[in-house]
Formats: structure tokens, C-alpha cells, sequence
């Protein structure tokens, strides 16, 4: 709980990489992502979402990332059907010229908490990269992005939920977990 000293903040302006447990600095983000804004107005989503989409990765790295999560995901959990992710969520953000050309911020939210998965469980990758964090920290922002639900927000919450438990290595996130668990299933309730 808040005291009046410790002002609230939204999901968006979760704590800077410079505030994790690993310490990592985010060289490839703008300030607007990597200091957390307690005070003063919210950035506009345009710029908001400008942001997200210059931070994707290349196509074939983010195919890579859709398999390593397909791979590895049927260890986890259910994962998207292979068909839905390339065709429904994956191809039409990627032949989006901008971030306003998008048909939903929630589906980049969900493909964002997909490549946090496919970053952690790649095998390639050192355990618990810094790659796999800054996935799941822009899938958080992405999904303040609107305040519609949909099925890909209610995706979008338990992909990060996800990434938050199996990341755990040290229980920080265990409680933060269970708030986007806890947040996915009242969505989805409301639906």
C-alpha cells in the first residue's frame, strides 16, 4: 500500500531496469521507458507506442522467438496455436507500417510476452537474459496502451503472469505474478 509520500504508479511506469534484481542498464531504451515517471503528465500513447514498435525485434529474430516459446511452451503451459501466432498476432504487427496502423495494442502486448517466454527458454541465451526481461517489461507497457479488454489483453496479462513465475529465480516476482493473474481472470470474468 501507498503512503501519501509514495505516490501510485501505473503498469507503464513499472520500476527502471536500473531497479531489477539484475542490475542490467537498458542501453536500447529511451529515457521515456528507462526511468519510471511518478510525477508530472503520461507521455502520449502515440509516442508511447512509437516506442514499442522501434523496439521490435527483426523479423527473423522474432520468428525465432515464436518457436523457441512453441517449443518450449508445451512444457509450461498451452501454448497459441502455431497458426494463430504467425497469422493472427505475429504477421499483421509486423506488416504494420506504425504503431497507430495496429488493429490492437494487445496483440502486441501478447506478442511481446511471447518473445519474453521464447527469450527465457531459449537455450542459446544466457539463463534469465536481460533480453527476456526487457521483453516482458514492454509487454507490461504495451498493455497500458488501452484500457479495452479483449481476449488478447486477457492473453496479453497471463503471458506476462507467466514469464513472471517461471523467472522467478530468487521469488521477487511471485507476488507481482499473482496480481496479473488475479487482474487476467477479473478480465476475463468482465468478458
Amino acid at each position: 500500500m501507498a503512503t501519501e509520500s509514495e505516490p501510485l504508479i501505473e503498469l507503464w511506469q513499472a520500476p527502471s531496469f536500473s531497479q531489477s534484481r539484475t542490475n542490467a542498464s537498458p542501453s536500447r531504451f529511451s529515457k521515456l521507458f528507462a526511468e519510471p515517471v511518478l510525477l508530472g503528465p503520461e507521455p502520449p500513447i502515440e509516442r508511447v507506442g512509437e516506442e514499442l514498435f522501434r523496439l521490435l525485434p527483426p523479423l527473423p529474430e522474432a520468428i525465432r522467438l515464436c518457436e523457441a516459446y512453441r517449443e518450449h511452451g508445451k512444457y509450461m503451459c498451452a501454448p497459441i496455436p502455431r497458426e494463430e501466432l504467425f497469422d493472427e498476432i505475429l504477421e499483421p504487427i509486423y506488416r504494420a507500417d506504425s504503431f497507430e496502423t495496429l488493429q490492437s495494442s494487445h496483440g502486441l502486448a501478447v506478442l511481446l510476452g511471447v518473445f519474453s517466454l521464447g527469450a527465457l527458454c531459449d537455450t542459446d541465451r544466457q539463463p534469465f537474459s536481460t533480453e527476456a526481461q526487457e521483453y516482458c517489461y514492454l509487454a507490461r507497457i504495451a498493455l497500458s496502451c488501452s484500457s479495452q479488454v479483449t481476449r488478447l489483453s486477457i492473453m496479453g496479462y497471463a503471458l506476462v503472469a507467466q514469464y513472471l513465475f517461471f523467472s522467478d529465480c530468487d521469488y521477487t516476482n511471485s507476488n507481482l505474478a499473482w496480481i496479473y493473474v488475479g487482474h487476467a481472470v477479473r478480465l476475463g470474468h468482465s468478458v
